[in-house]
């Protein structure tokens, strides 16, 4: 099975160009956690900028030792001392003691003055035991890179997806290897755009159409989905340890029984070269860099 997360910001606000139902309530919170740890996925990801999904999400886990709960926080350069506050603040809302790993949210907190500071107070949530991991949340390779050098973070977490392949080079792997670092990617469907081309395709993304066109092709010859697609190429990556897990946002139990049947299924995809989708377009792999006022 591909290595999974359940990525919740949806359930703490509507979350995604292709949400149009708004927040997660709570009973369907449940059903999706529930169904997840049925399945074996016992990951869980969040942060205190996805409006109540920390509260949520405490509502409706089972206690013990899993699930394992990944949160990000966001860092003041000059107040690392409220790192500690925020993050008992966050343990609050989820109704745990500690949490398997805590991210910083704005990785550029940490490549300032003050960065130090801020990784200082990091290292110390760990030594008080209210995390077993500790790390950032990267948009960059090259952001990546620097905080590698600097600091030990244990995992990353980095965008990925058939578009999005800049964490796939060699040179980032080999400093991922050498260092020992976990990637987490997020981002395997594009804020949904990648699941069912053209219908997702949000107006604002139609004058880059001709980007998407290789997916739909490729959906076709294999007479496959796009979520089988996507999940393919995530199976192929974790298979070959460029990365360590995959953090997928889920709307609903149904959507999510859709992803672990394609994670789990045995369709064989004829895809070898991936590459052949990949771009370097930050206007279309960067959700900042989305003109949505465009259309």
């Amino acid at each position: 099975m591909i290595p999974l997360a359940i990525g919740t910001a949806q359930f703490g606000q509507a979350y995604g160009v292709c949400n149009k139902d708004g927040p997660v309530e709570g009973g369907i919170a449940q059903d999706i956690v529930d169904l997840a740890m049925q399945s074996g996925v016992y990951f869980f990801d969040t942060a205190r900028l996805y409006g109540d999904s920390e509260l949520v999400l405490g509502a409706v886990l089972p206690s013990g030792d899993a699930p394992f709960i990944i949160t990000k926080i966001s860092a003041e350069p000059d107040h690392p001392d409220k790192l500690l506050k925020d993050c008992e603040d966050s343990l609050r809302r989820l109704n745990r003691e500690s949490v398997h790993a805590v991210l910083i949210h704005n990785v550029q907190s940490l490549l300032g003055a003050g960065g130090r500071g801020i990784w200082d107070a990091l290292e110390a949530l760990r030594e008080r035991n209210l995390t077993d991991k500790i790390g950032v949340s990267v948009y960059t390779p090259e952001e990546f890179i620097i905080v590698a050098d600097r600091f030990t973070p244990d995992i990353v977490q980095v965008p990925c997806n058939l578009l999005d392949q800049r964490f796939l080079r060699a040179d980032v792997q080999k400093v991922k290897k050498e260092k020992k670092i976990e990637f987490y990617a997020r981002s395997l469907f594009l804020q949904g755009i990648l699941i069912n081309l053209p219908e997702t395709l949000p107006d604002f993304m139609k004058d880059n159409h001709a980007c998407f066109a290789d997916i739909e092709k490729a959906v076709m010859a294999q007479k496959a989905t796009g979520m089988e697609i996507c999940l393919s190429f995530a199976r192929d990556f974790a298979q070959k340890e460029l990365v360590d897990r995959w953090v997928v946002g889920v709307d609903s139990p149904a959507q999510l029984k859709e992803i672990l049947q394609a994670a789990n299924g045995d369709k064989e995809l004829s895809i070898k070269n991936w590459e052949c989708f990949k771009t370097e377009s930050l206007d279309i792999i960067d959700p900042r860099n989305w003109k949505r006022g465009s259309a």
